[in-house]
């Protein structure tokens, strides 16, 4: 851990937070978007006053003793502290100004979380278990190729992998991946309906299947296959992938409105001209029935502007409405689909304040005088909900450019 004028303790432990205070209360000063700790509600700026009932305020206690075991679960006492937000993450005063602290205090239970690299190294080794030895030298050939760019290469490996392991479901979406790169979007659903008849619980099938429909034009399929794979990610391997379920699912919807609107337009066409044959006929009738054509066609304009005035306000009615603002990304000017927070209480898009960050040295966009790392972005979950709700319900609005 480093040491200044307040410790950092990193928690790397599988709770997803970091505090800092190792000699006075301790401070939370950064949660893991995602992460065990923001499930269970714990805010930057909380003051730890206790950990599994052991006081730990200022230097009674070291609270990596603590937290350094094995035990699942770890409870929680604490108390906020509004002052420590204010003052910025950095440039922290002395922590022992912090033990007099405001406010109600409040319990909460963090679960740990696995060990993600043991976890992935069981998986893998769970994997290559069902692989022949020839398989698994073509699928790490294939990996590596992949990873330098050479899609053609890599699809290769994995066919021959394949012709060694056929039955292996991840040797089928490693090789779609690949198609997809190359933009064989045949080819990657072949392989990915494969692959779900070797594994029908398999995301990445699903989401490879999804995509390569999307791509085809047939996103009334792509949204079946791609709500399937969302419904199977809820595992926290599948993380990294949601965005892109999310992403290619509001394309999707966006795509069958679209076509939707389409049909009512070509419908509203029809219907239209035939309105307006009618009313030449009625004028037509009223010369036949001795009507100056002066009138005739002062009637034949009053029909006509009526249609006009009528089809009007239906395109109106069927047009996009306003975006409200709030669930717009002020930098991409579109709709948030990953809306994080950070410690200033400005909400972007993940990705974009991410990439602002690292263009400006860390430094807050809205707030230039704070700096910000992106473990401190805070997924604004109430504002996700709405935006998928708002988008289910306004499909149009997916990608639009709302500047």
């Amino acid at each position: 851990a480093a040491r200044g004028l307040a410790e950092t303790i990193r928690m790397s432990l599988g709770f997803g937070f970091e505090i800092r205070g190792a000699n006075a209360t301790p401070i939370v000063t950064v949660i893991e978007p995602g992460g065990p700790a923001a499930a269970a509600g714990i805010r930057v700026g909380d003051s730890i006053l206790k950990i599994d009932g052991t006081d730990v305020r200022g230097s009674r206690v070291d609270p990596r003793d603590l937290l350094v075991n094995n035990n699942p679960f770890v409870q929680l006492e604490l108390q906020s502290d509004g002052s420590f937000l204010s003052q910025g993450m950095f440039g922290l005063p002395a922590m022992a100004g912090f033990s007099m602290m405001q406010g109600n205090t409040r319990t909460v239970t963090v679960q740990r979380r696995f060990n993600h690299q043991a976890e992935e190294a069981a998986k893998q080794a769970k994997q290559d278990a069902n692989l022949s030895p020839a398989a698994i030298t073509h699928r790490d050939r294939g990996r590596n190729l992949f990873k330098e760019g050479n899609y053609r290469a890599a699809c290769e490996a994995f066919t021959h992998a394949l012709m060694a392991s056929p039955t292996a479901h991840q040797l089928l979406t490693n090789r779609a991946l690949c198609n997809q790169k190359l933009g064989r979007w045949i080819e990657v659903e072949e392989d990915a309906r494969q692959a779900l008849r070797c594994n029908s619980s398999s995301v990445k099938a699903y989401y490879l299947l999804g995509k390569a429909l999307l791509e085809m034009g047939r996103s009334e399929e792509a949204m079946k296959e791609l709500l399937a794979s969302m419904s199977h990610s809820s595992s926290p391997e599948f993380k990294s992938y949601r965005w892109s379920i999310e992403a290619a699912l509001y394309l999707a919807r966006r795509q069958v409105w679209e076509k939707e609107q389409s049909k009512a337009d070509s419908v509203d066409m029809d219907f239209k001209d035939e309105l307006m044959r009618l009313a030449e006929e009625c004028q037509q009738e009223g010369l036949r029935d001795g009507d100056k054509a002066s009138e005739a066609r002062a009637n034949l304009e009053l029909r006509t502007h009526a249609i006009e005035q009528l089809f009007a306000t239906v395109r109106e009615k069927r047009s996009a409405e306003d975006v409200p603002r709030a669930i717009v990304c002020p930098m991409t000017k579109k709709v948030m689909i990953d809306p994080v927070t950070t410690p200033s209480g400005q909400t972007y898009e993940r990705s974009a304040v991410e990439s602002a960050l690292e263009e400006n040295g860390g430094r807050d966009p809205f707030d230039t005088s704070e700096r910000v790392t992106a473990n401190q972005l805070q997924p604004n979950l109430s504002l996700k909900k709405y935006i998928d709700e708002f988008l289910e319900l306004h499909p149009w609005a997916y990608d639009q450019d709302l500047g």
